[in-house]
């Protein structure tokens, strides 16, 4: 299987757990060397999801905690909040920050322009990028 450095996943609806672990298992049934990094379970009902960033370790690192975007206090602009995660290349000099939103057909339009704040708080919890 031929997968990219990183490949983030949306609508993980996996309460028993068991899901990432097993897609894990099958992308490294190849020899491949993937883990995956993933997010709280996230929505504003009882249907709720995560996200998750599976990446190859063999040519990338996480090089700090993830983040879960949390949003100001007493706003609440995302229906699933951006899932935040630092990445570098292994023996390399090429670092970036990832954001991954699942925004709602209904509310994309506001979801997207929210964005602009999501980046800045990226900016603050990892100010080297």
């Amino acid at each position: 299987m031929l997968w990219a450095a990183y490949v983030a996943v949306q609508e993980v609806r996996d309460s028993s757990g068991t899901a990432l672990p097993a897609l894990l298992a099958a992308v490294n049934a190849d020899g491949s060397d993937y883990a995956y990094i993933e997010s709280e379970r996230l929505g504003r009902t009882s249907s709720k999801e995560e996200y998750a960033y599976f990446y190859d370790q063999s040519t990338v690192a996480l090089t700090a905690p993830d983040a879960t975007y949390p949003g100001p206090e007493g706003t609440d602009p995302f229906h699933r909040q951006p899932f935040v995660a630092p990445f570098t290349a292994c023996g390399g000099t090429f670092d970036a920050v990832y954001i991954v939103v699942h925004t709602d057909p209904d509310e994309a339009t506001e979801e997207i322009d929210a964005l602009d704040v999501v980046v800045k708080y990226a900016r603050g919890i990892y100010p080297a990028e």
